[in-house]
C-alpha cells in the first residue's frame, strides 16, 4: 500500500509539472504570436512607405530628366 501511495504521489508530481510546463509554452506562444503580429503591423507600414518613396524616387528622375533635356 505504502509503495503504491508512492507512485500515486510520484505521478502527480509529473502531472504538476507537465501542467506547468503546458501552461508556460501556451503562455509563451500567446507572447510570439503578439510579438508576429506586430512584426507584420511594422513590416506592413514599411513596405507601404517604401512603395511611396520608391514612386517619389521615380518622379525626382523623372523631373531630372525633363529639367535636363530642357537644359540641353
Amino acid at each position: 500500500m505504502n509503495r503504491l501511495q508512492t507512485v500515486i504521489e510520484k505521478q502527480r508530481g509529473q502531472l504538476k509539472k507537465l501542467d506547468q510546463t503546458t501552461l508556460d509554452l501556451r503562455t509563451e506562444n500567446d507572447e510570439l504570436r503578439c510579438h508576429n503580429e506586430k512584426l507584420s503591423t511594422c513590416n506592413r507600414d514599411l513596405r507601404r512607405k517604401f512603395r511611396a518613396t520608391q514612386l517619389q524616387l521615380h518622379q525626382l528622375i523623372d523631373e531630372r530628366a525633363e529639367l535636363t533635356a530642357k537644359v540641353s
